[in-house]
């Protein structure tokens, strides 16, 4: 047991552990939770955040899932520009190691970290697209189920209209709950449906033209 324990990699301690979550802070690219870094200013990125907030929290159709979203877009905005940076110092490096003539060992170093910021760089820009294409398909998914609520509504309102102008032709109170035959209730809604199309002028010489 103790050998197993001794092979175990990574550390032991809570701070280490700690440390070890947080190797990543270097470029801030990796870490698990977001985080503001040192020379970061929390202004700005409020400032950004706010930008999204405003875009999209006061959308009709947004609600608290929306918000949650929006707040993980603004976090992957914040990052893509990380990344930008972070690509931006790397080519910087490497290129004054090219022009000092250093070491081919630190070259390519140099050579591999812009690479993998490359990389990051990327995934974070992906990470940003999906996002935001999630809250533009939420934002649409809310408007097409308001609007079928909405139609529902309007079917069943001059449903109800209707049964209501036969009770009246009938005599029936409108107090008294009636509802029609199956048939009937067909007959009904066929009835809307022919209502709520467009009539068509008559053509020129038909019978109907006055002239």
């Amino acid at each position: 047991m103790l050998d197993q324990e001794k092979k175990k990699r990574g550390p032991h301690t809570p701070n280490g552990k700690v440390n070890s979550s947080q190797n990543s802070t270097e470029h801030g690219l990796r870490s698990e939770h977001f985080r503001i870094l040192p020379g970061e200013s929390r202004e700005e990125f409020e400032a950004l955040r706010k930008s999204w907030l405003d875009r999209y929290q006061f959308h009709e159709y947004a609600d608290s899932a929306i918000v949650l979203m929006i707040e993980k877009l603004a976090q992957n905005d914040w990052l893509v520009r990380r990344g930008m940076q972070a690509v931006c110092n790397a080519q910087e490096r490497f290129a004054e190691a090219e022009l000092t003539n250093q070491s081919e060992e630190v070259v390519e170093k140099l050579e591999r970290r812009l690479l993998l910021m490359l990389r990051y760089k990327t995934s974070l820009e992906n990470s940003f697209s999906r996002t935001l294409r999630e809250i533009e398909m939420m934002l649409a998914r809310a408007k097409q189920e308001e609007l079928q609520e909405r139609l529902v509504f309007m079917r069943e309102n001059a449903l109800v209209l209707s049964i209501q102008k036969v009770q009246a032709t009938l005599g029936i109170p409108l107090s008294v709950p009636w509802s029609p035959a199956p048939n009937q209730r067909r007959a009904f809604e066929q009835q809307q449906r022919n209502s709520s199309q467009p009539t068509t002028e008559s053509e020129p010489g038909s019978v109907s033209d006055p002239s």
